[in-house]
């Protein structure tokens, strides 16, 4: 076995989110217009709409491709419950004062 560390993967795919960008900065110049109407709709909403299914698409093919996404669901780590602890430890933190700046600064005085 070689000690070479394994690369890490690759995040070109994130490159596809600007698709969506450029479909709605290609709608000022391109879509700036009333007809022709497709499916009843004035051009420029129909552009619209359209750009909105494209995000969909694009997130979605973002998500399988991107590797953190891929395995089991069972092989992930359940925080659910030691989440919510430290919410709650951190809430009750805020409400006595302990460590917040204000309470410091009170102190200061």
């Amino acid at each position: 076995m070689s000690d070479t560390p394994l690369a890490p993967p690759s995040r070109r795919h994130r490159w596809l989110a600007l698709l969506p960008v450029l479909h709605a900065l290609a709608g000022v110049t391109v879509a700036n217009r009333v007809q022709p109407f497709v499916l009843g709709l004035p051009f420029f909403m129909a552009w619209t709409i359209a750009g909105m299914l494209l995000t969909a698409l694009v997130m979605a093919a973002i998500y399988r491709l991107d590797p953190a996404n891929r395995g089991d669901a069972e092989a992930a780590p359940d925080l659910g419950d030691d989440v919510s602890g430290n919410i709650s430890e951190h809430i009750s933190g805020h409400r006595s004062g302990n460590g917040s700046a204000s309470a410091q600064a009170g102190s200061d005085a």
